[in-house]
């Protein structure tokens, strides 16, 4: 994680119990640290993420940009969403397939992993709202609704 961070020179002076560097007579005879010491010190700030906004686009960075930043892969990977996530979004249905049908990159798979009688509905209805997006079963939840 050190490649979102930094490191920042401060103006603060440091000082240590041995040398080398200027004693500080002061500081001495208050029994403290009095080796002033003659480098300049750092301390690790975060690093900021800036956007580019061109040609009235903006890009996201949403987690699959994220975690493409944060891999070691050269070209992003097919962008895939749990049906878990579709199904806990407070949104709309019909502001979900205008997300849906016009992500970067194109939205390529869907996992169904929730089977439930309401879960099963859904996936259909999405599979005829968005024909070309691939649909794979991973069960991780089981619901009573059938």
């Amino acid at each position: 994680m050190e490649h979102l961070y930094y490191s920042k020179k401060t103006n603060e002076v440091t000082y240590s119990a041995s040398g080398p560097g200027t004693i500080d007579v002061y500081r001495l005879i208050r029994f403290q640290s009095y080796w002033k010491k003659n480098t300049q010190p750092t301390k690790l700030e975060k690093k900021s993420l800036v956007i580019k906004i061109a040609h009235d686009h903006l890009h996201v960075v949403d987690n699959y940009w994220l975690n493409y930043l944060l891999s070691t892969e050269k070209d992003p990977p097919p962008y895939q969403l749990d049906q878990q996530e579709i199904l806990q979004s407070p949104h709309s249905e019909q502001q979900l397939m205008e997300v849906l049908t016009h992500s970067t990159p194109p939205l390529a798979t869907i996992i169904h992993n929730e089977f439930s009688g309401n879960a099963n509905k859904h996936i259909a209805g999405l599979s005829q709202q968005i024909p070309q997006i691939k649909i794979v079963q991973q069960p991780k939840k089981f619901g009573s609704q059938c």
